[in-house]
């Protein structure tokens, strides 16, 4: 983690440092984020590249227009994609060797669908999906995330239990308790 990078920021830096090869950081409209351009500028050039701002117009009627405008940003890329990872900014502790593991268990077996963190058996992101599952993953509404997609018995997906010092790193930052707690593990483990 950096001092002095917004928390965005810390969450883009480690997918940039992850295998994965292009990033679409949906954004809500207007300007683009301080935290993406505080970035921009301290990441070296040629791992930037990967990356791109799309923004999603209908952002604010739920995280499933986000997912949306990020399969589509995919489909639109110059070599499409063979999986779809969903992290979220305000999970600045998770590290690049996290995202690295999910991608490897889905890599390690062609019968799963998905991989996803877990923390004491509760789904959550970061997530890996394979391109297949694209349409279930477009036809979410709402706030809704991916997490709905797990308990459908077609899909075939395995949970990484992270534990111990891991676990704590999955800490969402989305309001005043979660930014105190970021806070205090920013401390303890830095």
């Amino acid at each position: 983690m950096s001092e002095g990078v917004p928390l965005g920021g810390q969450a883009l830096h480690v997918l940039l440092d992850s295998e994965l090869s292009n990033i679409a950081v949906i954004i809500r409209p207007g300007e683009v984020p301080g935290w993406f351009r505080s970035l921009q500028q301290l990441a070296r050039p040629e791992k930037f590249a990967a990356c791109r701002v799309v923004v999603c117009a209908h952002a604010d009627n739920g995280m499933s227009y986000s997912i949306r405008s990020g399969i589509n940003a995919a489909r639109s890329s110059r070599n499409g994609f063979d999986a779809i990872a969903i992290a979220l900014a305000d999970q600045p502790f998770i590290t690049a060797e996290m995202v690295r593991r999910l991608l490897s268990v889905l890599e390690q077996d062609p019968q799963l669908d998905y991989a996803a963190s877990a923390c004491d058996g509760v789904p959550m992101p970061p997530a890996v999906f394979r391109a297949s599952m694209a349409p279930a993953l477009m036809s979410l509404e709402g706030d809704a995330g991916a997490r709905k997609l797990f308990a459908q018995p077609h899909w075939k997906g395995s949970f990484v239990e992270f534990i111990g010092e891991e676990q704590k790193r999955l800490i969402d930052v989305d309001d005043a308790q979660g930014l105190a707690d970021a806070i205090e593990m920013f401390k303890s483990i830095f």
